[in-house]
């Protein structure tokens, strides 16, 4: 028996959970998964068509972005080995390490012809749904219940499963120096640096070990003093930080804010094999610096209406953004759309008034309650003034699009991919604006609805725009003693002057 977890419709993805283990008798292996969003340079598919044995298929090529089924999918041009059928769908789709990236969604390949199939992009499927419980329409909290922020998994086989073995990530790293000194690694420190892994397996892992590397090496300025350390036996699910820590030193001239980018490879007697697992430590302390910033609580400011009016047919209805009271973030006011019976096509819009600095970021926050999958909204930018608009998807670190607008009822943005439905409650949204360092931007926050009947939703509420940039402080606190006497338990050296009594 089976229990379902998860599934989306929109990457065509189910997880479901065996309620018992698999026997013996049956060969079987544990599929590894790859979440990153690079495409694979070939790829694979284990697939039965039309309930035939099983067949495997090659594609020799990279895979494309998604267009049948958009660009949360991957695209298989054409199979240099083998065809999909119906009954195929479902299919994992494998790279060449033999990690799923990918589910096959549908396409046109058949033993007629050599056409294109589209898989559901794994790394789609892993933070599908907003930040907001329950989970089950994304893979992340299952696949990865700890946190522990793997970007790959490797697939193991039975007879490696069926024995118990620790699994070993990184929980957190820490910069430990003295009290004076904080927390903070600055240019011409020397600190310890505090890794506590987690047993994120399902046996006790004895004998824990682990060296540190620069990971690329050879990154100047910084010296790795004790690379090697030993843990504690750590029992399943139990994270424990080393018995001595590592230790770094780092050249006076360390350009502030450059990460120091390490590998740290441990293992543990019962599991010998070395696992590798990324490292990365900030130098200086970050401070966010308000580049804009309206909690919409001193009237209309900066933004503009643009709220498009077609005579038809098919037309669209009057819809504009007002300010209002009914929902907000921070403290009373937001800005507010309606949900509408009928087409309408509504933008608020933020016009820019000065080029980005590097390391820039919008942040805001957003209410939905909207008809699910068929009214919704978007984010868009344009570089410069009368550039096209720009869909702001790929950009959004936190807090993605949550769905796909219906093709069915004309909706100004049919088959793309938005925020629709009830969000619950209000959601802070990233968006990373590294790519656009040096450009004056503009943003837009669009709404559409389309010809189907919506219910008593609310509509779209936005509060609290910020738009802000990181800097990093590396100036050393005034009290502030040297790095050795503060790790090693040394006095400091007097200060010369007058001696002796009171």
């Amino acid at each position: 028996n089976v229990r379902f977890v998860a599934g989306n419709a929109d990457t065509d993805f189910m997880l479901l959970e065996l309620e018992a283990p698999i026997p013996g008798s049956i060969a079987h292996n544990f599929n590894g998964w790859d979440r990153r969003p690079a495409p694979a340079s070939e790829s694979w598919t284990i697939h039965h068509p039309t309930d035939d044995p099983r067949k495997i298929n090659y594609n020799a090529d990279p895979l494309l972005g998604g267009q049948a089924f958009g660009p949360f999918h991957w695209r298989v041009r054409e199979w240099e080995i083998g065809t999909t059928e119906p009954g195929s769908s479902g299919a994992p789709l494998f790279d060449a390490n033999r990690r799923i990236v990918g589910q096959l969604h549908g396409g046109l390949s058949t033993c007629e012809n050599n056409l294109f199939d589209e898989f559901g992009k794994f790394n789609e499927s892993w933070a599908w749904t907003p930040e907001k419980e329950p989970p089950t329409g994304r893979l992340r909290e299952w696949l990865d219940p700890a946190g522990t922020g793997l970007a790959t998994l490797d697939g193991l086989d039975r007879n490696f499963c069926s024995n118990p073995v620790p699994s070993l990530a990184l929980r957190k790293a820490i910069v430990r120096k003295c009290a004076l000194q904080g927390t903070t690694a600055l240019p011409g420190d020397t600190f310890d640096l505090d890794i506590e892994l987690l047993n994120n397996g399902n046996d006790l892992g004895t004998g824990v070990a682990g060296t540190i590397a620069l990971n690329p090496p050879g990154q100047p300025g910084v010296t790795l003093l004790r690379n090697s350390a030993n843990w504690p036996d750590l029992a399943p699910l139990e994270t424990s930080s080393p018995v001595v820590p590592y230790s770094i030193r780092l050249a006076p001239n360390y350009a502030c804010g450059t990460p120091i980018r390490l590998t740290l490879t441990a293992a543990a007697n019962e599991s010998p094999f070395l696992q590798s697992i990324p490292v990365t430590v900030r130098v200086g302390r970050p401070v966010d610096i308000a580049i804009f910033g309206d909690s919409m609580e001193a009237g209309v400011g900066p933004f503009t209406i643009d709220n498009p009016v077609a005579a038809g047919p098919p037309s669209l209805a009057v819809n504009p953004w007002i300010q209002t009271t009914a929902r907000a973030h921070s403290p009373t006011h937001s800005w507010s759309v309606a949900d509408l019976n009928g087409r309408s096509d509504s933008r608020l819009v933020l016009t820019g008034t000065s080029p980005l600095p590097a390391g820039a970021s919008l942040r805001f926050r957003h209410y939905m309650n909207t008809n699910q999958s068929f009214d919704g909204g978007r984010l868009e930018y344009r570089i410069g003034a009368g550039a096209s608009w720009i869909d702001a998807r790929p950009l959004i670190s936190r807090g993605g699009y949550n769905s796909t607008l219906s093709s069915l009822f004309q909706s100004p943005l049919a088959g793309q991919m938005a925020w629709s439905g009830d969000l619950g409650s209000f959601v802070e949204v990233e968006v990373n604006l590294a790519s656009l360092a040096g450009q004056t931007i503009s943003f837009r926050w669009r709404f559409v609805t389309d010809s189907s009947i919506s219910g008593a939703e609310e509509g779209w509420f936005v509060d609290d725009i910020r738009i802000e940039h990181t800097i990093y402080d590396c100036i050393r606190p005034r009290s502030s003693r040297g790095a050795d006497a503060c790790l090693t338990g040394r006095p400091p050296l007097p200060r010369a002057g007058k001696t002796g009594g009171r």
